[in-house]
């Protein structure tokens, strides 16, 4: 007389919570990460405009 007994493994998609976490934080982080550039280029204060080729002929013209 034999008896097997056979454990069946359910494999589910689902993320753990340590996984989920982890996609939150890192979704977070580079978010962060991004918005560095932009908040420095919103502190430099802005600078007068670089005169054209135009604008300097003409200071010549006028002497």
């Amino acid at each position: 007389m034999k008896t097997h007994n056979q454990v069946e493994f359910v494999k589910t998609n689902y993320l753990k919570p340590s996984q989920l976490l982890m996609i939150i934080w890192i979704m977070l982080g580079s978010f962060a990460l991004g918005l560095i550039p932009i908040m420095c280029a919103m502190a430099i204060p802005e600078t007068s405009p670089v005169p054209s080729e135009a604008a300097l002929w003409d200071v010549m013209r006028d002497q």
